[in-house]
């Protein structure tokens, strides 16, 4: 019998609203939507990186050739299986900047690594000769070589002559319970997308870019708590998810309570395809969360300057907070708006889970709840390094704690910090 299955498509409502129509669409239709659209995915990112790509690699040539090493490009043919680590690590001296003393160092590691993932991609791809997979004696030798230069990095950092970037400052807490407390009290729809989004944030103490990956069937109840996964979770022999993230009700404070928060926000929003909670079905996310902001973090942050902080653009050609509330707010508490990043919550939410809370928190156990780890090549249970991070595993309890810490329910108020929300049993 041949699939059939349905898809939605939108429909303008009276209310300002989206609402649903179903076809039945044949399964065969739906296999080639899905190969165009991984088709032209492809295309453009094709267009966006490989320009960049290229002129690595090129750059790269240019220094072999220059440096005499003719037997890598033949008759305008590049020979990748003549490369060698150690030409790598010649090329990388010749790239360097200068330090605050006049002496030349070199570049921050993730710089050459750009190189080097491009050089890789081209060798397999053969763009301008035979292509060839690295050779492991290669990846090995440029990865030695790599740490070596982070190790330089480190160095040139003790002793001053290189600035050390520590990226904009966590936000304020009182801050974060401000911006809360006016999204939730302003009560338009967008204001509750965005106050989701925070408190997920905040209370998984995780990047912004996750949040948006986050699909409803990611979420469970579970006792009085809800609990959250991510994607790729692994789960024991008998289904259940062996690492859930645990959120707790604040049943003092509404706009504080993120179940609370959740259930306002789907009774105001349909979900673009069912199932994933705040971004578009089409939006592609990167890979990696520790890469640069996607596009729903920054049209997230976007929403924030402009409808929240209605920052504007001055006659002296400025940029300056034009709401009311919100500057005299920004005076009274000494903070930069322009240092408000879609970063800068985790690093909050991170100090106070582990030290602003005067919880007696797990240092490890909010780690793990941080998932440090997720996506890298390593195997570590946790962000810590050493032994530790590498033998100290998830478990529930501690997680639990965490996720009752981070309502903001102060622990010197025992009663209402272990307090279960108000509920039905079935």
């Amino acid at each position: 019998m041949e699939e059939t299955t349905t898809t939605a498509t939108n429909m303008p409502s009276s209310t300002g609203g989206r609402k649903r129509r179903y076809e039945n669409i044949n399964g065969d239709d739906i296999t080639r939507a899905k190969a165009k659209v991984a088709q032209l995915k492809s295309r453009r990112d094709r267009s966006r990186y490989a320009k960049q790509s290229r002129n690595y690699v090129k750059t790269f040539f240019d220094f072999l050739i220059t440096f005499g090493h003719t037997a890598c490009m033949i008759q305008g043919r590049r020979q990748y299986g003549n490369i060698t680590a150690a030409m790598f690590a010649q090329f990388t001296t010749t790239i360097t900047r200068t330090a605050s003393d006049g002496t030349e160092v070199m570049l921050k590691q993730s710089s050459y690594s750009k190189y080097k993932t491009a050089l890789y991609n081209e060798m397999r791809e053969g763009y301008m000769g035979d292509p060839v997979e690295p050779s492991r004696q290669l990846q090995d030798g440029i990865s030695k070589h790599l740490k070596l230069i982070g190790m330089d990095n480190s160095y040139d950092g003790e002793r001053g002559v290189v600035k050390i970037t520590e990226g904009n400052p966590a936000w304020d807490l009182k801050f974060f319970k401000e911006i809360c407390k006016f999204l939730y009290e302003r009560g338009r729809v967008q204001d509750l997308w965005c106050l989701c989004i925070l408190l997920f944030a905040f209370n998984l103490i995780s990047r912004i870019n996750r949040i948006f990956k986050i699909r409803l069937s990611h979420m469970r109840m579970k006792g009085d708590a809800w609990f959250v996964v991510y994607p790729k979770s692994k789960t024991d022999p008998t289904g259940n998810f062996k690492t859930p993230k645990h959120l707790y009700y604040n049943n003092a404070v509404p706009y504080l309570s993120m179940p609370f928060v959740l259930g306002l926000y789907l009774m105001t929003h349909d979900l673009d395809d069912g199932d994933l909670l705040f971004t578009r079905a089409a939006t592609k996310q990167p890979e990696d969360e520790d890469e640069k902001p996607s596009e729903d973090t920054n049209r997230l942050m976007k929403y924030i300057r402009t409808s929240v902080f209605e920052v504007r653009i001055n006659e002296d050609g400025k940029k300056v907070v034009t709401n009311q509330y919100w500057a005299t707010f920004f005076s009274e508490n000494s903070i930069d708006w322009e240092e408000i990043t879609s970063h800068g919550i985790r690093k909050l939410a991170k100090s106070y889970a582990s030290t602003g809370s005067m919880a007696n928190t797990d240092t490890d156990a909010v780690e793990i709840r941080m998932a440090h780890s997720v996506n890298k090549t390593h195997k570590k249970h946790s962000g810590m390094s050493g032994v530790n991070g590498t033998y100290s595993n998830y478990m529930e309890k501690p997680d639990q704690f965490i996720g009752r810490v981070m309502t903001l329910i102060s622990v010197s108020k025992l009663m209402l910090f272990c307090q279960s929300p108000p509920h039905l049993s079935p």
